[in-house]
């Protein structure tokens, strides 16, 4: 009898003993998992848990490492940050593709949005110069040479441009020819050649073929382009007809530094 009350007290004790350690085990994961909410991990006292739940206790670890790595990745893109390096190893292999699958997805979106500015912004461009041209062409002047000037002088200041002409189709003799009636800082040798034969050179050849001409090869000695820097060939000439319908009244020819943007 005395040995079978030892054998209970000692089966008593030790499940004792073996609750409390269980209880201290379920108090330490609760704080683990708790801590999950607030975005930390908190790192579970392996020392107070039951052998048998070693094997457990580190699976739970791991998976929340995990769980708060995805949702560390997730906060940064809702912040607009995807340069960030996802490693596979470091969540769940279906979070994982999804994480790259919402990153693409986020980087197209974003790509997507900067074109759509980018085009509303060179609309809104585009709308200002066509609103301004336009108040200079309505406006009326006695002479029509001042008005060509004018004209010049408006689209050289929009387009940001160091030089610029207009040129008037004319018949002299029964011959075309184009002649300048309009400029700003063209060197002086191009001054001496206001009159040019219909289909001659880049700005007869506009007019005889009607159409516009974007020329990135300027030959060598075109023209200089005078500033308060001294001269300098044009990278860029872009020469386009006036005309309505079919007849053409003159040509307007533009000339950069650098690449005209489209």
């Amino acid at each position: 009898g005395l040995m079978l009350l030892i054998v209970i007290a000692l089966n008593l004790l030790a499940l004792y003993f073996f609750v409390r350690i269980f209880d201290r085990f379920v108090l330490v994961v609760n704080k683990h998992i708790r801590s999950m909410d607030k975005g930390i991990i908190e790192k579970i006292d392996i020392s107070k848990a039951p052998f048998e739940t070693h094997g457990m206790i580190e699976g739970l670890e791991s998976v929340s490492k995990k769980f708060i790595n995805s949702t560390n990745i997730v906060e940064t893109f809702s912040r607009g940050k995807t340069n960030v390096e996802i490693e596979k190893e470091q969540h769940f292999p279906f979070f994982y593709n999804n994480l790259l699958k919402l990153k693409q997805n986020i980087e197209n979106l974003n790509q997507n949005v900067r074109e759509e500015k980018k085009k509303q912004t060179n609309m809104l461009w585009i709308k200002s110069g066509i609103d301004k041209l336009t108040d200079v062409m309505r406006r009326e002047y006695d002479n029509p040479l001042l008005h060509a000037n004018e004209i010049i002088n408006m689209l050289v200041r929009f387009l940001n441009i160091p030089i610029g002409a207009i040129y008037h189709l004319k018949v002299e003799g029964g011959k075309k020819y184009i002649e300048m009636v309009a400029s700003f800082a063209y060197g002086k040798e191009k001054q001496l050649y206001k009159k040019i034969a219909f289909g001659e050179g880049i700005v007869g050849t506009s007019a005889s073929e009607k159409k516009t001409l974007n020329v990135t090869n300027v030959p060598e000695g075109y023209f200089k382009i005078i500033s308060g820097f001294g001269e300098a060939s044009p990278k860029n000439l872009l020469v386009s007809p006036i005309k309505l319908e079919e007849d053409v009244y003159g040509v307007v020819e533009l000339a950069s530094l650098s690449r005209f943007k489209e």
